[in-house]
């Protein structure tokens, strides 16, 4: 077991595509890229008035699935349906 982990991060990251939803004002967030279905997504605002934007969603979501360490003994996660609501 403990060299599989090793394997596993030692290895580079895959390359996640991020889902995102048909409207150019919205990302949904995978974190480590196994999600349950989108129809499960979590809805959050993001308010652009302090500062929230999508581009900052998007790259940590795509910094945590680089993460193999932390990836590898997460499992799979619950998607965020991230959307400006201003």
């Amino acid at each position: 077991m403990i060299a599989v982990l090793l394997m596993l991060a030692s290895t580079s990251a895959p390359e996640i595509a991020p889902v995102t939803s048909p409207a150019k004002d919205a990302y949904i967030a995978c974190g480590c890229g196994c999600c349950a279905p989108e129809s499960d997504a979590t809805d959050k605002c993001l308010d652009r008035s302090k500062g929230e934007t999508l581009e900052k969603i998007i790259a940590e979501d795509k910094a945590l699935a680089a993460n193999l360490g932390t990836c590898a003994v997460v499992g799979c996660s619950f998607p965020v349906r991230y959307h400006y609501c201003d």
